[in-house]
């Protein structure tokens, strides 16, 4: 075997090490997010808490996750990104097992914002490393592989947490997802390479008003917009998902955890599909058929209620497969916008609009969506039609940067 074939391949395997590593600090930092999710009817018995006080838990994350977000993009560049990995992975392993050891809705509400400060900068540390250390020809992939975090999640992490709350008690939840960050944390410190800064030299004034000035610079506008009006889409949906299953729907709490699983496992492969369908194709060309797809889907999830289990879990497949499918082309595109000293601020700033996004669909979707006397969801459809408008939109802008 030629040397420089030799080499290639070292670079590959080293690159899909990385990849790997960096998937699996994000499965756990989005298993702390979406684990309140379907453990919504066990948090509202067990505390006494209203569906106002369980969409302020589940959006304390992200309102904490976008401050903490924004914090780190101004000083994103100017530190080695392992360095800043490992620091706010250990912080957020402690408040992730300190969820676990509290005794009040208060206390939990205290610890998973904590929780979230870390969380927020955690994200876009991660994409801003993969960013640097995947070359833009296999980017899409990567960054797909990425993204699949979430179903990864869905198919072992939110079973298995569920499993765990079923068979002992959700506190034990939390302290699966602390040991297991741990974990990924002691083997990312060991193989993650170095990330110098590339931005070093920049004072704290310097670094703020550089901040200011890519939140308002006209060739990021698009992209932020971009990113709110998706992340509106799907997440004035997905916090209710198991909620609506349940009390809508009448599945049984312990099905939600295969209703997951099913979908995770398709979407898995979905992502990893559309990342190299993005290489292979453009990302114009692999959004558009995925973004059209999943119309329908949010649709009949938001829509359907005389449905069986079998039904709900092929519409929920589709749902979860293409909301996370169409989104893969969109960050593979928008990674190429900032230069290398720009994409740690930028990651930062798009992850802190996406986490205040994700807040504010959450609080919407608590103001719209009502509990009847009989415990049904009442006007779960207008979510969906909200959402369907909402997509459009952003695909449409996406259309006119791409093209631009």
């Amino acid at each position: 075997m030629l040397p420089d074939s030799t080499n290639h391949l070292k670079m590959l395997a080293s690159e899909k090490r990385y990849i790997l590593l960096l998937t699996a600090a994000q499965v756990f930092n989005i298993l702390v997010v979406v684990i309140i999710l379907p453990l919504g009817p066990v948090f509202m018995r067990d505390f006494q808490i209203s569906p106002g006080e369980f969409s302020l838990l589940a959006a304390s994350y992200n309102i904490s996750a976008t401050v903490s977000a924004i914090f780190y993009s101004a000083y994103a560049d100017r530190y080695d990104r392992k360095k800043t990995l490992v620091s706010v992975m250990f912080c957020f392993t402690i408040s992730a097992l300190l969820c676990g050891l509290t005794n009040s809705f208060t206390a939990l509400l205290f610890f998973r914002t904590a929780t979230g400060i870390f969380g927020g900068m955690l994200t876009p540390i991660i994409h801003a490393i993969l960013i640097e250390l995947i070359p833009i020809k296999r980017r899409g992939k990567a960054l797909g592989t990425l993204m699949a975090a979430f179903s990864i999640t869905s198919v072992l992490g939110i079973p298995v947490g569920l499993g765990i709350a079923d068979w002992y008690n959700w506190r034990y939840t939390f302290f699966f997802i602390g040991i297991g960050s741990s974990i990924i944390l002691l083997l990312n410190f060991i193989y993650l390479p170095n990330v110098p800064s590339k931005a070093k030299n920049l004072f704290p004034l310097e670094s703020l008003k550089r901040l200011g000035s890519m939140a308002v610079e006209k060739r990021f506008t698009s992209p932020f917009i971009i990113v709110t009006l998706f992340t509106f889409s799907g997440f004035m949906i997905f916090p209710f998902l198991s909620a609506f299953a349940v009390q809508n729907i009448k599945i049984q709490q312990e099905e939600i955890k295969y209703l997951y699983l099913v979908g995770g496992i398709f979407t898995i492969f979905g992502s990893r599909f559309m990342g190299r369908m993005t290489d292979k194709h453009g990302e114009l060309n692999a959004f558009l058929p995925a973004m059209l797809i999943s119309i329908p889907f949010v649709y009949l999830y938001t829509s359907l209620e005389r449905i069986n289990f079998i039904t709900l879990t092929i519409i929920a497949t589709g749902f979860m497969i293409f909301i996370n499918a169409r989104f893969v082309p969109v960050m593979t595109f928008l990674s190429k916008i900032p230069d290398q000293t720009e994409s740690g601020t930028f990651m930062g700033l798009l992850h802190a609009i996406r986490s205040l996004s994700s807040s504010l669909a959450i609080g919407l979707a608590g103001i719209i969506i009502t509990e009847l006397p009989s415990g049904k969801l009442a006007h779960f459809n207008y979510i969906g039609y909200i959402s369907i408008v909402l997509t459009l939109v952003a695909s449409i802008i996406f259309y006119k940067l791409y093209r631009d």
